[in-house]
């Protein structure tokens, strides 16, 4: 058995991976290396510590007893080390480096995109790796440094996170059409669309895309609901705005005053409050009926 103080943190983090997954594959595609590194390491920590980790059975592997005492020991060692990184981070005074960012795909890409762009052109040094996500990226395992999230109903962020409320988001229903897109195609349709005018209207069909859901909107194949930021510049709207949440920007408080982070936290905030009429309702939008349709300014 080798001593605990030349444990290593590589074989570590690929034992965490493969019991957090139960799988050799999954695990290699999570940490971005090989099905064979994966393996060799976790014999190398099976060696290190003297202790058999996994069955190797026909069906995958199974964790030993000994392997699920480990598990929160190495859970702690992990937070430990990730902590250490955040605080590295956080000291760097740098305006340079890469910054790891996440977010709702329609935030970044119909709205933040050309702010983004902005962004990176002022500050050449400084790298943008965008993530257009709607899960939950975990900050505090390092996994993105900067998350702009929606958090609907007046829900606040997660404990651990930090940040700003940055602009509410309404939604309203659009088109023209004698049925409404449904989303997943069970009763949620009716309960996520409950605040609307739809429930005398057929539902027609699925569609789990919100950029589906607007194009088949504007092919007239059905009634959608969606922010007010999407379909006001191209589609007609059939109801009031109504309030669907809010758009926060959050970091971990661990790297809450790291200056490059902070720079881009400041700037994205600034540029959704130049959007919040657009995310109100309140910005240009199509009126009238059918053919006869003009742009409100």
């Amino acid at each position: 058995m080798t001593e605990p103080d030349s444990l290593n943190w590589d074989n570590l983090r690929v034992f965490l991976a493969v019991m957090r997954e139960s799988s050799l594959r999954k695990a290699a595609e999570n940490l971005g290396v090989s099905h064979p590194t994966i393996r060799r390491r976790l014999e190398a920590l099976e060696e290190q510590l003297g202790l058999r980790l996994f069955d190797r059975r026909h069906d995958g592997l199974h964790p030993t007893h000994e392997a699920e005492n480990l598990l929160e020991r190495a859970k702690r060692v992990e937070a430990s080390v990730q902590a250490l990184s955040r605080c590295a981070n956080n000291a760097d005074p740098k305006l340079e480096g890469i910054i790891h960012v996440t977010g709702p795909d329609i935030i970044l890409s119909e709205l933040l995109a050309p702010d983004l762009a902005a962004f990176a052109k002022r500050y050449p040094n400084i790298e943008l790796r965008i993530q257009a996500t709607y899960e939950l990226v975990n900050l505090g395992s390092l996994e993105a440094d900067v998350a702009i999230r929606i958090k609907t109903n007046g829900q606040w962020p997660e404990e651990d996170l930090t940040g700003r409320k940055a602009a509410p988001l309404y939604a309203a229903l659009y088109g023209h059409a004698d049925t409404w897109l449904g989303w997943d195609g069970n009763e949620s349709d009716y309960q996520n669309g409950a605040m609307f005018p739809i429930e005398d209207i057929p539902r027609w069909g699925v569609a789990s895309n919100i950029y589906l859901q607007r194009a088949l909107c504007l092919e007239g194949m059905g009634l959608s609901v969606l922010p007010c930021f999407m379909g006001d510049p191209c589609l007609e709207r059939r109801c009031a705005p109504i309030y669907g949440g809010d758009l926060w920007i959050l970091v971990h408080p661990d790297l809450q005053d790291n200056p490059r982070l902070r720079l881009f936290r400041d700037e994205m905030f600034e540029a959704i409050k130049r959007h919040r009429p657009a995310l109100a309702g309140e910005g240009p939008r199509l009126l009238g009926k059918d053919s006869d349709l003009v742009c409100e300014e």
